[in-house]
């Protein structure tokens, strides 16, 4: 895990699903903070799950 974003809140729209959630997980490597937005909740859990 990277320190790059450390400290930092980002929000990815469509965070669960697809590139979205590629996006939110690379985030998540580099240090950050993920609020995501999502339509379906089991895609959520298994996101959140990976955190």
């Amino acid at each position: 895990m990277s320190d790059k974003f450390e400290g930092k809140v980002v929000l990815v729209a469509g965070g669960t699903g697809g590139l979205g959630r590629a996006v939110s997980l690379a985030f998540l490597e580099e240090g950050a903070k993920v609020v995501a937005t999502y339509r379906k909740q089991e895609e959520f859990d298994a996101l959140k799950g990976r955190a």
